[in-house]
């Protein structure tokens, strides 16, 4: 009111009045939105104290009538929701469009954020379909401002753009800085891709001392990733003398990453008995230090040889549930064949888990026991594998754990074929008998029980497990 009231005293010119009118109109019209704009701030911290308490529901509502009206703090945490599943979806691509929508506002988390996920995008060909993984121009620009802030992400992003020609013309001498600035902030990816970049000579000569030595550092922080690229190096001796219990234990470290097994059964075939030795008192080391599940990964291609050693370490996990599932019957098997490693501890697990199986299945394990035999590797079966896999990059099955039948009739010798398929475990699924002779003896159901208890290491194509079907011919001999 006294706002009216002054300019009616002060009788201005009219340019004077038009001039107060306009001021009077932006006050009139900041005093009407102000309390919309106190009330937008109200729920965005009204949304962010219920996803605090993990009350999505609650939140939900509130982020996305903000987003929807451009406010680009709920746009990046719809985004963070949608990406890592706190909305109980992921949606990496409704999570980019959000990040898009804060970015175009200069917002620099939302930046950040879109880098990183374009980033993993790019490493999970699961998720190639989805455009959010390609970057466009206009985000080009963004990501180049917020590398220049620091953020790593950034960083790794812009070198990859570089180093692969995405966007712009390919240039590894300005990929490789942009590489290194984020692998020195230790990201993951950055330091992987660089190391790549030296061993393929990108840049120049190829420098496996220097990838080595970038993935020393990532495998120090136990990046699983690194460990498993080191362990390649190690076992074809490049860039470090052939060292295979060094590369053993690498690739025992790098459990669960795609192509780990695969490594650790291309070592296990030219590893000789003093190795294996080596290779186990390393797994034991990881079993003393924690190291459960790379201790799991380490012991089970060693125990299926046939170590004492690796079979114990099996038993301990299997029963006290380390790194592996529960599994009585199967501790007992394995503490029973390692017994010879250390007799008067296996004697006291033993009995430990004998307490906790039944007597039924204690007689059924140690059954199973006097019928399983380690099968031994061959120079001829690693030479027919090597043409088998020179041809078309496959690896083959092979057998590893044998469980003999149980004879139906001792008095008569028999044969049965069966078609089975050996899944990416190494397990036979899907058994049948396609020949028996004689039949109707009883052949048929005593192949199906042993084969199905038989372990394979498993089929691979170019560091991948797969499924692979194959013929098993068990021979029933009387003699």
């Amino acid at each position: 009111m006294r706002a009216v009231v002054s300019a009616q005293a002060r009788r201005p010119t009219r340019a004077g009045h038009d001039l107060r009118g306009c001021r009077l109109t932006t006050l009139v019209a900041l005093w009407f939105l102000a309390p919309t704009a106190l009330s937008l701030a109200g729920k965005f911290e009204k949304a962010m104290d219920a996803m605090g308490r993990g009350a999505f529901d609650v939140a939900a509502p509130l982020l996305e009538r903000l987003a929807g009206e451009g406010d680009p703090r709920a746009q990046l945490e719809l985004g963070r929701a949608l990406e890592h599943g706190t909305a109980k979806l992921v949606d990496w691509g409704s999570a980019a469009d959000w990040y898009r929508e804060a970015a175009k506002k200069d917002h620099p988390e939302a930046q950040a954020e879109l880098a990183s996920l374009i980033l993993r995008a790019r490493e999970d060909p699961s998720r190639r379909t989805l455009a959010v993984w390609k970057p466009s121009m206009e985000e080009a620009t963004w990501f180049r401002a917020c590398a220049d802030r620091g953020n790593a992400d950034c960083q790794a992003l812009l070198g990859f753009m570089f180093a692969e020609g995405w966007l712009v013309d390919r240039d590894v001498a300005a990929a490789i800085p942009l590489l290194r600035r984020a692998a020195g902030q230790w990201h993951e990816h950055a330091g992987l891709r660089l190391a790549r970049l030296y061993l393929d000579g990108a840049a120049g000569d190829r420098d496996p001392h220097a990838a080595i030595a970038v993935l020393e550092q990532f495998a120090d922080k136990g990046w699983r990733e690194a460990n498993l690229e080191l362990a390649r190096l190690h076992l074809a001796g490049d860039g470090a003398g052939r060292d295979l219990v060094r590369a053993y234990t690498l690739a025992a470290r790098a459990s669960l990453v795609a192509g780990s097994r695969d490594v650790l059964d291309q070592i296990l075939e030219t590893a000789d008995e003093k190795q294996l030795q080596a290779m186990t008192s390393e797994v034991l080391k990881l079993f003393d230090s924690g190291e459960y599940t790379s201790a799991v990964l380490g012991a089970q291609p060693l125990a299926y040889r046939g170590v004492p050693a690796a079979q114990f370490i099996m038993g301990q996990m299997q029963a006290q549930a380390y790194g592996t599932p529960k599994n009585l019957a199967a501790s007992y098997h394995w503490l029973t064949l390692g017994q010879s490693f250390d007799p008067p501890k296996a004697k006291r697990m033993l009995l430990k888990v004998a307490r906790e199986l039944s007597p039924a299945g204690v007689d059924a394990v140690s059954e199973f026991v006097a019928r399983t035999r380690p099968v031994p590797w061959q120079p001829a079966d690693l030479k027919a594998e090597r043409a088998f896999l020179s041809q078309d990059g496959t690896r083959a099955p092979r057998l590893l754990w044998r469980v003999e039948p149980v004879y139906p009739k001792r008095s008569i010798s028999g044969r049965a074929v069966l078609h089975v398929t050996i899944d990416k475990e190494g397990w036979i699924i899907e058994p049948y008998v396609v020949k028996c002779s004689p039949p109707s003896k009883g052949f048929e159901d005593a192949a199906l029980e042993a084969v199905r208890q038989w372990r394979y290491s498993p089929a691979s194509q170019k560091g991948l497990y797969r499924d692979a079907p194959i013929t098993i011919v068990v021979v029933f001999d009387s003699r």
